[in-house]
C-alpha cells in the first residue's frame, strides 16, 4: 500500500472536471460529493485471474482440462484528498467512509460509463491524525468479477416467434423473458435453438375446455372505476347490524383503480358504504345460483395502527322470503395496537374460521400483490380460497339454497381514522351448472406477467415469486446469451392469443 501523508497549511484547489478513472459510487461522484478528494490511479480493471479445475491421468504428460472459473476481482482505486484545515479534513474523510459503506453497490468509472461492477469497500487505508493531506488506496472486492452495460437491451419476437438478437458482449449473459397474457393460455416456453436448453412455465397439457353437462357461466364481472354503476348503495345483505350511509369516490392504489368511502356516514359502532346487485339470469333464463363462485378483488390495508376498517364480501339468499347471508369473508381491522387483522371465513350464521394477519400492503391475505379471494358454493360443499390457501367446510343445511345477491360493504368505526386502503375494485361472479361448453380455467389468466428470469432461476407472476409452475426440467444453467447471434424460440398454448413477450438483457464483459 501507498502511503503519502503531509502536514502543510497550503490547499490547492482543483478544478470541477473528473479525472478520467474517477469512480462512481453508488450513483455518486466522489469528487463532487467531496471537495479536495481526486482519484489518482485505479488497477483491476483490466483482467481478471482464472482459476483452471483438471486432473492427472495416470503418468501421461500433462492433464485432463475439466473447466475455467473466474475469480472475484478487486478494484484498487488510488486516491488524494486535500483540505484546509485539520477539522475539515477529517469532516471530508468521515463524509468518503459514508458514501463507501454501500454494500454490492454498482460502480462505474468516468472512461467507461457505458459499464459497472458490483462490489463492496473491503478496506480504506487508515490515516494519522492531525493531518489535512493524504494520498491512500482503497480497495473494492467484486465477488461478481464481470461488467454489465448500464443500458438493459430489450428485444421481442419476430413473424416466426423467435426473438434473434445480435449479443455483443464478450461473456454469456442470461436474460429474463416477460410474457403479458393477452388471453387465458396455458404454458409459456423458451428454447434456445443453439443448443436446445428449454424452460417452461405452466402445463403443455391444458386446454381452453369441453363440453360437460354442468358448464360455468360468467354472471357478473363489474368494476369500479367508473363509480357504483349498477350497483345499489346502501341496501346491502350483511353480517351484522350496519349503518350503510356513506358515499363513494374513486381511489387509485398500487393494486388498482377502485373505489371507497367519500364520506363514510355516521354512527356510533361499524357505518359505511352497502352495495348490490342481483344475480342475473344464466343463458336459459334462469336466475338463482345454487353453485356459484364469487371472486373480487379488492385493497385492505392500514398505514397505522390508528386506522380501523371493515369490508365484506357477501353472497346472501332467501330463507323464507328473508334475504340472509349465504357465504362470504368479511376483513376486520378492530385494535389500535397495531397492524393486525382478521380474515373470517363465513357459511350461514357461522364463523367457519378467523385468520389473524398484518394487513399492510404486504399481507398475502388482503395486500397490494394478493391473488384474487374466493367464496365458491357446490351443493352442500363450501370453498374458500384466500392468501394462497383453500379452506373447505360443509353445511348440507345449505345445500339447496341459491345465491341471488352480491353484497359488499366497507366501513370505519365510529369517529375513528379510516384505513388508508379499503377499495373495491372489481367483482366476478360465476353459475355453476349450467350445460354446455365449460370455458376452462387456465395456468395463466389474461392481463398476467410471466417472469421466466435465467439469472436467478425464479418464475414470477404479476412481479411475485410462484416456484410451483416451473419445470422439473428447466435448464437455467445452459439458457444464457452467448456472443454473436442467438435465436430464442417462444412457444404457447395453440388455443391462446400470442402474448406479449419481451426478452430483456444486459452485456456482460470480462
Amino acid at each position: 500500500m501507498l502511503y503519502d501523508f503531509r502536514d502543510t497549511a497550503e490547499y490547492t484547489e482543483y478544478p470541477i472536471s473528473l479525472p478520467a478513472q474517477a469512480m462512481q459510487f453508488d450513483g455518486k461522484w466522489i469528487e463532487s460529493e467531496i471537495p479536495g478528494y481526486r482519484t489518482l490511479y485505479v488497477t483491476g480493471r483490466e483482467t481478471i485471474a482464472a482459476e483452471i479445475t483438471d486432473t492427472v491421468v495416470g503418468a501421461a504428460d500433462g492433464s485432463l482440462y475439466e473447466r475455467r472459473r473466474y475469480e472475484p476481482r478487486t478494484l484498487i482505486i488510488g486516491y488524494q484528498l486535500i483540505t484546509k484545515t485539520n477539522e475539515e479534513f477529517c469532516e471530508a474523510f468521515n463524509r468518503l467512509n459514508g458514501i463507501l459503506n454501500a454494500e454490492q453497490a454498482q460502480i462505474s468509472f468516468n472512461d467507461e460509463l457505458d459499464k459497472y461492477y458490483i462490489g463492496t469497500k473491503t478496506k480504506l487505508d487508515d490515516i494519522p491524525s492531525g493531518v489535512n493531506a493524504v494520498t491512500g488506496e482503497i480497495e473494492i472486492y467484486c465477488a461478481d468479477p464481470f461488467k454489465y452495460s448500464v443500458t438493459e437491451f430489450t428485444a421481442k419476437p419476430n413473424s416466426n416467434g423467435v426473438i434473434e438478437i445480435n449479443y455483443e458482449g464478450t461473456y454469456p449473459s442470461y436474460p429474463a423473458m416477460d410474457a403479458t397474457m393477452t388471453s387465458d393460455n396455458g404454458y409459456i416456453s423458451y428454447i434456445d435453438e443453439s443448443n436446445g436448453a428449454t424452460l417452461l412455465a405452466g402445463n403443455q397439457s391444458e386446454v381452453d375446455g369441453e363440453d360437460v353437462d354442468n358448464e360455468s357461466e360468467l354472471l357478473i364481472n363489474k368494476g369500479f372505476y367508473n363509480g357504483s354503476g349498477v350497483w345499489i348503495l346502501n341496501q346491502a345483505t350483511l353480517y351484522g347490524n350496519m349503518a350503510q350511509n356513506g358515499t363513494l369516490r374513486i381511489q387509485e392504489t398500487a393494486k388498482g383503480t377502485g373505489v371507497t368511502g367519500d364520506n363514510w356516514g355516521t354512527g356510533t359502532s361499524w357505518h359505511g358504504i352497502g352495495l348490490h346487485i342481483a344475480v342475473p339470469e344464466d343463458s336459459t333464463g334462469y336466475a338463482g345460483a345454487q353453485n356459484f363462485c364469487l371472486e373480487w378483488k379488492n385493497y385492505f390495508g392500514s398505514f397505522s395502527a390508528k386506522e380501523l376498517g371493515m369490508a365484506q364480501f357477501v353472497v346472501s339468499y332467501s330463507d323464507s322470503g328473508e334475504k340472509k347471508p349465504l357465504a362470504g369473508i368479511v376483513f376486520v381491522k378492530n385494535t389500535r395496537a397495531s397492524l393486525s387483522a382478521i380474515a373470517e371465513l363465513r357459511v350461514g350464521d357461522q364463523i367457519m374460521r378467523s385468520i389473524n394477519y398484518t394487513c399492510n400492503s404486504a399481507s398475502k391475505i388482503s395486500g397490494s400483490k394478493t391473488a384474487n379471494p374466493k367464496v365458491e358454493k357446490s351443493g352442500g360443499n363450501f370453498r374458500f380460497t384466500i392468501g394462497g390457501k383453500v379452506y373447505e367446510y360443509s353445511n348440507d343445511d345449505l345445500a339447496d339454497a341459491e345465491g341471488i345477491e352480491v353484497d359488499l360493504f366497507i366501513a370505519k368505526y365510529a369517529s375513528s381514522t379510516s384505513m388508508a386502503r379499503n377499495t373495491l375494485i372489481g367483482v366476478k361472479f360465476y353459475k355453476y351448472g349450467v350445460n354446455g361448453w365449460v370455458n376452462l380455467q387456465n395456468q395463466f389468466s389474461d392481463g398476467q406477467k410471466v417472469t421466466i428470469d435465467c439469472s436467478s432461476g425464479e418464475i414470477l407472476i404479476d412481479d411475485e415469486p410462484t416456484p410451483g409452475i416451473g419445470a422439473l426440467g428447466n435448464n437455467w444453467e445452459n439458457f444464457k446469451l452467448n456472443p454473436g447471434v442467438n435465436n430464442i424460440a417462444c412457444y404457447y398454448s395453440d388455443f391462446a392469443q400470442e402474448p406479449d413477450i419481451t426478452l430483456r438483457y444486459r452485456e456482460v464483459y470480462l
